[in-house]
């Protein structure tokens, strides 16, 4: 592995790391400097630019917005009884207008994708064609709020169930102040309209311009639930029903994992991994939990079979990591399937070690989680998943975040290209570069966008910059 010592390199100073190339390389793409072997020493970085007064404004505006938001999701729900909405709380169920999440917009999205990538006409269109995604962004936010209205019947129908079976009242008089039709049309009510509202704070976020809406709305609810386990690791230490080495495993391994993160993800590769995205552990998951969907739904297994594949058991995760492992090939291929003869071909090398490091990288969060689980007895563990959500949320919004703190004074950034494919964007955003040296220009979702592939359409990959303003541009 080869890397620019150039001190004034400006891959450095965007991303405070020497770039990296392969051995066939001999000098920087970005400065022309002579590429030399090995670690190369990092110079102390430079006072940063003050922050704009206009950055500092939308930065109050999006604490403030995600704030709300952050409070709605306690909201009661009106038809409750104070006691009923309390008892739910306790369950940790909300039950407010906006209880649905952000869930039924997130699954319309994936649905319109693919239903454009059905289509021939709007196959290739989809990915770049800006006036295409405002118009599947809006059918995305219709079909939503269909979603949403068949779910919300679902909750009305088991908040009903619920008040019955717990004998509220002996009737469920006193958990619902209305029942039947009644109920559950207004419920259905409510929570499409909190949906709705939702999908209207995403575009706003997404107008403020620092940060992708539902990014924002993500990073939310990864910052909430990091929250929520750190409250249940305290309440448990507290108690007794933590020991303090099980709260250190815990601590250890949030920590490890952010900072394994953030070697993982570290800039300069020309393949964003992992190259599969996280879809073979979603595979995984399912296959391995099936046995265990067979039987909530009433399909009779042997008891013995069901204790052996419970979750958690180590013939559940021989499963899961052999259909992980399965999985990695063909989902990484279906997603550089364009580039497919190239990464098979005269870059099969640097492809097959993008898809070792790919599969070692999942297998590193199934036993992460399991070992972590294992050791604080399911308590306050938030989970890899979380903090990987965490992490690349959050890194993808700081670049961003630092990218207009970074840019001329004079001419603030400026949306260029937008893109649903990673390599795509990476491609997109070099080239500008070498066209324009005297530009700045930054790429925004990369973290995110390289472990979802085409599952996040809702957080498209945009190039910002400004053409021939490099010489103008703060320094970092």
């Amino acid at each position: 592995m080869k890397r620019c010592p150039n001190p004034e390199c400006s891959f450095l100073k965007r991303t405070g790391m020497a770039g990296e190339y392969r051995d066939d390389f001999d000098v920087c793409s970005d400065c022309g400097a002579e590429l030399v072997e090995g670690a190369v020493e990092r110079p102390a970085r430079p006072p940063g630019p003050p922050w704009p007064t206009p950055v500092i404004k939308r930065l109050v505006l999006i604490a403030v917005v995600l704030l709300l938001v952050w409070l709605a999701r306690y909201l009661p729900h009106p038809l409750l009884s104070w006691e009923g909405n309390r008892s739910l709380w306790e369950l940790g169920t909300p039950t407010g207008p906006f209880s649905l999440g952000t869930s039924p917009l997130l699954v319309a999205f994936v649905l319109v994708e693919l239903v454009a990538l059905a289509v021939p006409s709007l196959r290739g269109r989809r990915r770049t064609d800006g006036v295409l995604r405002r118009t599947l962004w809006r059918a995305s936010l219709v079909l939503a709020l269909a979603l949403a209205a068949v779910q919300a019947y679902g909750v009305a129908w088991g908040l009903e169930n619920l008040a019955w079976d717990r004998s509220w009242g002996g009737h469920g008089g006193s958990f619902l102040l209305a029942e039947g039709w009644l109920f559950r049309l207004e419920t259905v009510a409510m929570l499409v309209i909190g949906t709705g509202l939702l999908g209207l704070v995403a575009m706003l976020l997404e107008r403020v311009g620092v940060g992708r809406g539902f990014a924002l709305l993500l990073l939310l609810e990864a910052v909430t639930e990091l929250g929520w386990s750190g409250e249940a690791l305290v309440r448990s230490l507290r108690i007794g029903a933590l020991t303090p080495l099980g709260g250190i495993v815990i601590v250890a391994a949030t920590a490890g994992a952010l900072v394994s993160l953030r070697w993982f993800f570290r800039p300069g590769r020309e393949l964003p991994l992992p190259v599969c995205g996280l879809w073979p552990l979603d595979v995984g998951l399912v296959v391995a939990l099936m046995p265990s969907y067979l039987d909530m739904f009433g399909v009779a297994l042997p008891s013995d079979l069901l204790v052996d594949l419970a979750p958690g058991s180590p013939l559940y995760l021989e499963i899961l990591m052999t259909a992980v492992l399965l999985w990695v090939i063909p989902a990484a291929t279906i997603f550089h399937w364009r580039r497919r003869a190239e990464l098979w071909g005269p870059r099969r090398k640097q492809w097959l070690r993008a898809l070792g490091g790919s599969a070692a990288f999942l297998i590193a969060l199934i036993l992460l989680d399991h070992l972590a689980w294992d050791q604080s007895v399911g308590l306050a563990w938030p989970g890899t998943l979380v903090l990987l959500s965490l992490y690349v949320l959050g890194m993808d919004w700081w670049d961003e975040l630092t990218a207009w703190r970074r840019a001329p004074a004079e001419a603030p950034l400026r949306l260029l290209e937008q893109h649903q494919d990673p390599v795509d964007a990476l491609e997109a955003l070099e080239a500008r570069r070498r066209a324009d040296p005297d530009g700045y220009y930054v790429l925004t979702g990369l973290r995110y966008r390289s472990v979802t592939w085409f599952f996040a359409p809702f957080v498209p990959l945009l190039v910002l910059g400004v053409e021939g303003s490099r010489e103008g541009a703060r320094s970092a």
